[in-house]
């Protein structure tokens, strides 16, 4: 009766990340594919692989780092010097690895599909997670119809990954008496999901209080979850101040150094939650659940997540975003869920 109920589950899981991931193909911005660059003499299939492929520009500003990488080993955006335009700590590294098997265009394709398999696989653990298949089926399909989903799903945005990795951490960190193996697998998560973009330091920290809160042998915590955590923070760390000598990546220094007027969140927030059916309306409608049925249906130790949820969102609200759609409220909208 177990082994046919666990088998009805792993088919309802793989039902909603096919149904999702169909319709996240239908719907979803694709990345540009300009078939003018290539020979139109080819077959459609040798079109494909041969013409010039653009993703979003910034995801393409990223991913720059990684070509000049594979030339001269370091992730810089020029050839001469060493400036460092990526948000992310890993994406270039990611990418100059994909280079060195495949063309440049199939390497832009490879790393948008990536991205796009890193949110199927979030739909998929957010119904495995789940007490409830029909209530986890609907919420998947509620943040596949977000315009974030839409807009960003395709195109290897950072938060796609970052949302991954963080989300996987919490369903791990969710179970009771995690033996050694999942504690290490939680801390090489939280740490994905930092290095993707520096701004999931706050879940991550969050994640890892909630695991302290929860657990009864603190000393296993430290050894499996905080110091490889830290080992591969303060390593990256080094090697960014080493390479461009700063320890944040430049993004991360120009958002924290540019705070919009009090307007612009404001008009943001408007479009992007009245306006638009976007990952930060679902953010706000998971806070407002959990705050009414916290005693009832939450621990104390997920309050430490929620937490770490809301301040990543209010430094996001406060930054503001130049793009629609509210991708920097993805992965809360993921964790929270």
């Amino acid at each position: 009766m177990i082994y046919k109920s666990l088998n009805n589950k792993w088919f309802i899981i793989l039902m909603v990340m096919i149904l999702s991931a169909a319709l996240t193909l239908c719907l979803a911005d694709w990345p540009v594919i300009w078939w003018f660059s290539s020979d139109p003499e080819m077959g459609n299939f040798m079109r494909f692989i041969t013409s010039i492929v653009h993703l979003d520009d910034d995801v393409m500003i990223s991913l720059r780092p990684g070509y000049i990488l594979s030339e001269t080993g370091k992730p810089s955006f020029n050839r001469m010097d060493l400036a460092q335009p990526s948000t992310s700590y890993i994406t270039p590294y990611i990418y100059s690895l994909l280079l060195k098997f495949v063309p440049g265009n199939i390497a832009l394709l490879s790393y948008a599909g990536l991205g796009f398999l890193a949110v199927v696989g979030t739909f998929g653990l957010i119904v495995f997670t789940a007490k409830s298949m029909v209530n986890a089926s609907l919420l998947v399909l509620t943040l596949m119809f977000t315009n974030t989903n839409i807009m960003y799903a395709l195109n290897g945005w950072d938060h796609l990954f970052q949302g991954f990795f963080l989300t996987f951490a919490v369903v791990i960190a969710q179970k009771k008496d995690n033996p050694p193996s999942r504690l290490f697998l939680v801390s090489i998560f939280l740490s994905l999901g930092v290095l993707f973009r520096p701004d999931g330091i706050l879940i991550a920290i969050g994640i890892m209080m909630s695991l302290f809160l929860k657990s009864s042998i603190k000393r296993q915590l430290i050894i499996w979850v905080v110091v490889p955590f830290l080992c591969v923070i303060l390593a990256t760390l080094a090697i960014n101040l080493y390479q461009f000598d700063a320890l944040t990546t430049t993004t991360t220094r120009l958002k924290l150094g540019s705070i919009s007027s009090i307007s612009y969140p404001i008009i943001y927030l408007f479009k992007n939650v009245v306006l638009n059916f976007s990952s930060i309306t679902l953010c706000i409608l998971f806070l407002i659940f959990y705050f009414t049925y916290k005693k009832l249906l939450f621990g104390s130790a997920s309050l430490l997540i929620v937490i770490s949820c809301c301040l990543t969102m209010v430094i996001a609200v406060i930054n503001s975003d130049v793009f629609m759609g509210g991708r920097m409220f993805w992965t809360s909208s993921c964790v929270l869920a």
